[in-house]
């Protein structure tokens, strides 16, 4: 439950920057679009790395090193996430209609960026609590990683 909070912080500051200034708000939702694509590719980065270390022993080092580099991004993409919050909370507050109008307008690029992200998150977390079956000594770093990357996300919740 706790590793999809973050998720769930990130979906909420992306769904309350439909009420805001058009041309600005438009700019943060599409930047906020981003970063959920952006969030999603690296934890399919991660994951594809933990697969891959998985199966090739030998290259165990190599494949633990790129699934942390990609843990950075994606703690990356929260802290921009942070940044765009702040941004929207100093936008004008739209009226009711205004918020319906632009939750049309981007609902369905949100739509499609949360499934995405949905659907990467969970295959991640089952390729981790596989491996650490395996080992789960040789990715507590990158499971450290991890945390820190969703405590990023989860400040998004506290500032509300």
């Amino acid at each position: 439950m706790g590793r999809t909070m973050w998720l769930g912080c990130a979906a909420g500051m992306c769904l309350g920057l439909i009420g805001c200034s058009s041309d600005t708000r438009e700019t943060l939702v599409s930047v906020a679009v981003k970063q959920m694509n952006d969030a999603a590719s690296n934890m399919a980065s991660i994951r594809q790395s933990v697969e891959k270390w998985e199966k090739e022993p030998k290259e165990k080092a190599k494949y633990l090193k790129l699934a942390g580099d990609a843990a950075e991004r994606l703690k990356k993409n929260g802290q921009a996430f942070q940044e765009i919050k702040q941004q929207a909370d100093k936008l004008d507050v739209l009226t009711q209609q205004e918020k319906e109008e632009q939750a049309k307008t981007f609902e369905k690029s949100l739509r499609g960026a949360l499934t995405t992200v949905t659907k990467e998150m969970a295959a991640l977390n089952q390729t981790m609590a596989r491996a650490e079956k395996v080992d789960k000594t040789g990715i507590s770093d990158l499971r450290e990683k991890l945390r820190q990357a969703q405590s990023e996300f989860e400040v998004l919740s506290r500032q509300r």
